[in-house]
This record gives structure tokens, C-alpha cells and sequence, in this order.
């Protein structure tokens, strides 16, 4: 199976390195920045890199891409779906429940903010075929609470009620 994980932040370089000892996987990783071994860089907010991008690879050229940025912070969304889409078989977007109303229990028949800075992409994205894994409690640097406990900053709350 061939995978793409387009976007090497902390959840992609996890993913990433969880795949790689996968037996039967062809990982390509693409970054405009992070650089593991054998990662592509590529600025998907550039057109002339996007089109060498769509130029180095073919349709349907992976079997699963997973992006795990937020799409719609690039200079052109649309022009980085219609290549990502056209390239690969299937696509899952790494997507965040803050698009979801605030409210106590959030399931998945939970509203969506429509002026949420996701929601046109993430729309566009599900008219395309593309999956959408909303997670919450995406971790990054700084974020992480098993790196705090890791590091001595969380400290045990005496039990005081005996």
C-alpha cells in the first residue's frame, strides 16, 4: 500500500515513524519545512510548486494520503485539493472538534460552525470523497501531557479527604 502523509508537524512525524516499521506500507512524507529521512519538501502555498508536485506524481498515485495540516491556511486551497485529490486513491484529513458547536457532549450529529475557518474547506473536501477524522485534544509542542508528566510538571495532588 502506498501512503502519502502530506504535513510533518508533531502528529505527521508520529504517524510517520509508526509506519515506517510497517510491513507491506511505501511511505512518502511531504513538509514544506520538517525534514525526516526521505521527506519531500514541498510549499503546497506556492503554485509552481504545486504544479511540480502534480507533475512528479500521477493520478492516483497513492493508495491513502493523510494530511495532517490545516488546509485552509494555504494560499489556495482549492488548487492543493484538486491535486491531492487527483493523486490519490483515498484521503483523510487529520481535522480538529473546535469546528463543532460548544456544547457539553460533542458526537458526531453535534452542529458545525459554518463560520468556522474550516468549514468551506472541510465542506469541499467531503463533496470530494475525502474523510475527515475530527480529533480532539491535538497535541503539539508544549501540548502534550504525557511530555509534562515526562518532565516533572505535573505533581500529585495530595489526597487530603482521610
Amino acid at each position: 500500500m502506498k501512503v502519502g502523509i502530506f504535513g510533518l508537524g508533531y502528529t505527521g512525524v508520529r504517524i510517520a515513524d509508526l509506519l515506517k516499521s510497517q510491513t507491506g506500507i511505501e511511505l512518502n512524507t511531504f513538509s514544506a519545512n520538517t525534514q525526516i529521512k526521505g521527506t519531500l519538501i514541498f510549499d503546497f502555498s506556492n503554485a509552481v510548486v504545486l504544479k511540480q508536485f502534480s507533475e512528479k506524481f500521477s493520478k492516483n498515485s497513492f493508495d491513502l494520503s493523510l494530511v495532517t495540516f490545516p488546509v485552509q491556511k494555504l494560499s489556495d486551497p482549492t488548487a492543493f485539493l484538486d491535486v491531492l485529490f487527483s493523486v490519490s486513491k483515498n484521503s483523510i484529513l487529520l481535522g480538529t472538534t473546535s469546528i463543532y458547536k460548544r456544547i457539553p457532549d460533542i458526537i458526531e450529529s453535534t452542529p458545525i460552525l459554518k463560520d468556522h475557518d474550516r468549514f468551506a474547506v472541510e465542506t469541499d473536501w467531503l463533496r470530494r470523497g475525502g474523510k475527515i477524522l475530527r480529533l480532539c485534544g491535538i497535541y503539539g509542542p508544549l501540548r502534550n501531557p504525557a511530555d509534562w508528566i515526562r518532565k516533572g510538571l505535573v505533581k500529585k495532588i495530595p489526597d487530603n479527604s482521610i
